[in-house]
């Protein structure tokens, strides 16, 4: 089951060459997990770039992040 949790409205800086600003609307969700997770199924686009799915530690990632994203 799940319920929305809202919405943010975002606009960012682009680093694509051509593009002064990106804009996302992602939505949020709170759901319930299952006992036992299925395999994850990667979409073409993602497979195309590489990504993998991995568990990270979340102060690790927000550091990461903050060290590629250009402020």
């Amino acid at each position: 089951m799940w319920r929305n949790y809202g919405v943010i409205e975002e606009y960012r800086p682009c680093w694509k060459p051509g593009y002064d600003l990106m804009h996302m609307t992602p939505h949020l969700f709170v759901c319930d997990i299952a006992a036992q997770l299925q395999p994850v199924r990667m979409q073409s686009p993602e497979l195309a770039n590489g990504m993998r799915p991995r568990w990270v530690n979340l102060h690790e990632a927000i550091g990461h992040n903050q060290a590629v994203m250009p402020r």
